[in-house]
């Protein structure tokens, strides 16, 4: 919970790529994958150049057996 607070914390300071991949990180850790693949969905909307919400979201599909949405993203 302390760590969720604090990503939260660094998304209010302004948009950065890290800290919302990283929280979508903790959120699959914690079995929270629909809240992982949404933030992660709205940092490739916000930053489409970024290669690790892509990267991130690919693995997130995978695991979620969603392969050809995963070998779009991951493209």
């Amino acid at each position: 919970a302390e760590a969720e607070r604090e990503y939260l914390a660094a998304l209010q300071l302004g948009f950065s790529v890290s800290p919302r991949v990283d929280l979508a990180d903790l959120y699959r850790s914690l079995g929270r994958e629909a809240e992982a693949e949404l933030l992660l969905r709205q940092t490739i909307s916000m930053a489409p150049s970024a290669a690790a919400p892509f990267h991130a979201l690919g693995l997130a599909l995978v695991r979620t057996k969603r392969y050809g949405e995963a070998l779009d993203a991951l493209a």
